[in-house]
């Protein structure tokens, strides 16, 4: 993953994260096969697997992504 270590120096850091995108779709992000879609897909995995909520996701959409990723 590209941002590795970026992310992970932000979180160590506490800095507050936000996506630029929120996407509403599974199929936008995990294909029908489970393969993720790009750097975006890879991040926000990483994001949930660490539980790291972006500000700008809801608690709803949020719970929606880690059901994506289980």
């Amino acid at each position: 993953m590209a941002n590795k270590h970026w992310l992970e120096k932000a979180i160590h850091r506490g800095d507050d994260i936000y996506l630029a995108t929120i996407h509403t779709e599974k199929d936008l992000v995990i294909d029908r096969l489970g393969n993720l879609k790009g750097a975006f897909a890879n991040e926000l995995r990483y994001l949930v697997k660490g539980n790291q909520k972006p500000l700008n996701v809801t608690n709803e959409q949020w719970e929606i992504y880690k059901e994506w990723f289980k």
